[in-house]
């Protein structure tokens, strides 16, 4: 039984030429290409949202006392968020 297996999935190797590899390969890129479009939408929307935290920060005094944790979640995400940009 294993050796069967093992003889089928080596016909299907030999089966798959250059066009099955090459289309494969297209394949690939084409998800690799979408997956880097997405971290920057991501890395963008990030950015957004801590420039508009930082701007709250600015024009209301009372969400002051939040900046010490500002400094540990905002900015760091904004300096992410431009690298990757």
């Amino acid at each position: 039984m294993y050796t069967e297996q093992r003889d089928d999935l080596r016909d299907e190797q030999r089966s798959n030429g250059p066009r099955r590899i090459e289309a494969l390969a297209a394949e690939n890129k084409k998800w690799s290409g979408s997956l880097t479009e997405a971290v920057e939408v991501l890395a963008a929307l990030v950015f957004a949202l801590a420039m508009a935290t930082v701007i709250l920060l600015i024009l209301v005094s009372e969400v002051g006392l939040l900046m010490g944790n500002v400094f540990f979640t905002v900015f760091p995400a904004m300096i992410m968020a431009i690298s990757v940009l």
